[in-house]
């Protein structure tokens, strides 16, 4: 792992974001949020503007705000802002994680999207996304 730190320094094949992504996902490692956000953010190669990044930091703001029994508006709008960004980028980049967020907003536009995503995933035929996105449906209704 210190050998991967040294290369994420220098942007070796996006060394950086492998390093983050291990932390994230706990491969071998204990999973570590903060470790993940902080590899990103203090990296010289971190770019609003490159999907891939942001969907880890976004998810790791998530995961905190949830981990703070969703007490933290810090993480929730981070994790907002960094989850949307993603998919403004890049529509593949789509995650529940967003949605619920969005649906939490007073905004016409999350709202919207939130819409959006939900049916995206109950689009691919599972039960739990087709029962998120009929709830969503009825809000939106009444």
């Amino acid at each position: 792992m210190e050998e991967l730190s040294k290369k994420s320094r220098k942007n070796k094949k996006q060394a950086f974001l492998i390093e983050a992504s291990i932390y994230f996902y706990g491969e071998h490692f204990n999973q570590n949020y903060d470790k993940a956000i902080e590899i990103i953010e203090s990296s010289q190669f971190f770019s609003e503007s490159e999907p891939e990044q942001l969907i880890i930091l976004g998810q790791s703001y998530y995961f905190k705000y949830i981990l703070s029994d969703m007490t933290s508006s810090s993480f929730y709008f981070k994790a907002k802002k960094y989850l949307r960004k993603s998919y403004e980028l890049d529509s593949g980049y789509a995650t529940r994680e967003l949605a619920f967020l969005l649906i939490r907003s007073e905004s016409l536009d999350d709202l919207e999207i939130a819409g959006d995503i939900f049916e995206i995933f109950a689009n691919e035929g599972k039960e739990e996304d087709i029962r998120n996105y009929k709830a969503y449906l009825r809000a939106i209704e009444n």
